[in-house]
């Protein structure tokens, strides 16, 4: 059980990350449910292991009920299943990214490492993202190697990911780094076979 409620809520912030893209990028999506999907990402310092579990605390929180994660049934008899009810074009989108993620693990994590090792030798980690200026001479170069990370992981539009991060390179630096940890950690399960995609 420990082990599954890892996985689910990996699995959970993965989905509420595609599905605020998605709803941020749909033109009949409500004001309202934007307006949710911008705070999420302008409040938050991005400082510390704190300000994640809430940024995906809080779009996990803004799903609309139909969208929100329905563990319908599970079964632990080997091999053992669960069912979860969700939007279906979040699922598939889900599913290619980790799917992916497993083809191309080595060049992702290199990118990852890379972006990683940049930020915390320009003592950069630790910093909030809103002391971060829009002038400083590393943003242009933060901006092109976290596009390039999220492009290797075929991640959400990164031109979106500015947009809702405010411009600001180090937070959208932040929020693809956690993006790619939660993909790393989901996939594993399915590397080491533990689970699996129903066909």
């Amino acid at each position: 059980m420990p082990e599954f409620g890892r996985f689910y809520q990996r699995y959970a912030d993965i989905y509420s990350f595609l599905v605020a893209f998605l709803n941020w990028k749909a033109d009949d999506t409500a004001p309202a449910t934007k307006a949710k999907v911008a705070k999420a990402f302008k409040s938050k310092p991005f400082k510390g292991g704190s300000s994640y579990r809430h940024f995906y605390q809080d779009l996990v929180a803004n799903l609309a009920r139909q969208e929100r994660l329905g563990l319908q049934e599970i079964q632990y008899a080997s091999p053992g299943h669960f069912d979860v009810q969700g939007r279906e074009d979040a699922f598939e989108d889900v599913q290619g990214v980790i799917r992916w993620f497993m083809d191309h693990r080595p060049d992702i994590q290199k990118k990852s490492s890379h972006l990683k090792a940049y930020l915390s030798k320009a003592g950069l980690l630790r910093m909030a993202g809103s002391s971060f200026l829009p002038d400083d001479p590393r943003a242009n170069f933060i901006k092109t190697t976290a596009e390039e990370l999220n492009a290797s992981m075929h991640g959400p539009d990164f031109a979106t990911i500015k947009e809702l991060s405010q411009d600001n390179a180090l937070v959208a630096a932040k929020i693809v780094l956690s993006f790619y940890r939660r993909v790393d950690d989901a996939s594993q399960f399915f590397s080491q076979g533990r689970v699996n995609f129903s066909d």
